[in-house]
């Protein structure tokens, strides 16, 4: 029985055009173009893009500078969507101008996460090792 076949890689193109969106994303939200209700989307870094194979959909990963809580900046992202395309589409020379979603990167957390549950086991097998010595 054959196993169900992995995802596979992004293209060059794929990858070369998720750049692309990434910096010209970058240089419209530090303007602060859409920014409203006194919520700074400046302070929002764009850590990486995903597009998918037909180069329709970009979902967009959006760490807030200091580690903040992005619920907020998620929602008001996501509902000036189209407004950040149409503003996308004037720097990017496509035929279709990829539908945008913004999605919260938890990388860091999910790093510390993975640096916690090391030094536990190190302290755990460290306290082993001295009851074992005694």
């Amino acid at each position: 029985m054959r196993s169900k076949p992995s995802a596979k890689a992004p293209s060059q193109r794929q990858q070369r055009v998720a750049e692309e969106i990434r910096h010209i994303l970058s240089g419209i939200l530090l303007r602060g173009d859409f920014s409203r209700r006194g919520l700074s989307v400046g302070s929002v870094t764009l850590t990486h893009v995903h597009t998918s194979p037909d180069l329709k959909h970009a979902k967009i990963f959006v760490m807030p500078l200091g580690g903040g809580d992005a619920t907020e900046i998620l929602v008001h992202l996501n509902q000036m969507a189209g407004e950040i395309r149409y503003a996308l589409a004037k720097n990017l020379t496509m035929k279709y101008i990829p539908a945008l979603r913004f999605y919260a990167d938890d990388t860091f957390d999910q790093a510390t996460h993975i640096d916690q549950l090391i030094d536990r086991a190190i302290q755990r097998d460290n306290k082993t090792n001295q009851d074992i010595d005694l």
